[in-house]
């Protein structure tokens, strides 16, 4: 609600501080359905959306959190949370609607990161947010294109994710330029569709944020895993790295 950060303000528009009253993640939801009523119909656009929810601090608006009286202190905040996201969501995809465009829009949907295990569930998946595990890496993703042969039923389990997104997006529009720099990922259009399936391939995670004497790496390659905690090149490296083997 106070749009700050370390006691500043963190809201920016066109890179000034910008002060606006209200809900971050309805005000966001607001400025994307703003730009999109900008856009001279037919014509292509491209809409990045980082919403901060659900994040901390964990807070949510009176009404939505009222939704939720199943559920106890942070965890209901937090489900108000992913409701207003979720609120806000539907007011992009209505807006496409409302431009005619539903058909031929490709969007993509996904989460940086596993919920914080003290307010979220991951289901049956390992560990949380700033872990290693599964739980803080595989998160829930969606797609839909009708006119790209993208629509709902089916169910993906190619690994993929966000260093993927630039190349897919590149082959949907048709883009055939190459980069001045080789991407990471690669184009998953085909394998969102059910075309293909992709070979499987190194999937590394990187996390160091918490201290010095705190880094985590793992690696996913077919059905093993390896996970790697050891100090970060800036602490004390002479300490033995702790690693373990899942297969």
């Amino acid at each position: 609600f106070s749009h700050e950060r370390n006691g500043e303000l963190d809201f920016h528009k066109n890179f000034e501080s910008y002060h606006i009253e209200g809900y971050a993640t309805d005000i966001i939801a607001d400025e994307s359905v703003k730009f999109l009523d900008s856009v001279p119909s037919g014509e292509p656009y491209f809409l990045y959306v980082p919403f901060n929810a659900p994040h901390g601090p964990i807070q949510a608006k009176e009404e939505d959190i009222a939704k939720y009286g199943h559920r106890e202190g942070g965890r209901q905040v937090y489900a108000a949370m992913v409701d207003c996201l979720d609120q806000g969501i539907g007011q992009i995809l209505e807006a496409i609607e409302t431009r005619g465009e539903t058909e031929n829009t490709l969007v993509l949907f996904f989460s940086d990161n596993g919920g914080v295990a003290s307010v979220a569930s991951n289901g049956p998946q390992r560990g949380a947010k700033a872990t290693p595990y599964q739980g803080g890496i595989r998160v829930a993703a969606a797609a839909r294109w009708p006119k790209g042969g993208i629509e709902g039923g089916k169910t993906i389990l190619t690994r993929m994710g966000y260093i993927d997104m630039m190349p897919t997006i590149k082959e949907a529009v048709g883009l055939d330029e190459e980069a001045k720099n080789p991407f990471d990922g690669l184009s998953v259009l085909n394998a969102i569709r059910g075309e293909e399936t992709l070979s499987d391939r190194p999937w590394f995670t990187y996390y160091d944020q918490d201290s010095p004497d705190n880094e985590k790496l793992a690696i996913n390659y077919d059905q093993s895993k390896l996970v790697v905690h050891r100090p970060a090149p800036d602490g004390d490296r002479s300490k033995p790295a702790e690693i373990e083997l899942f297969a």
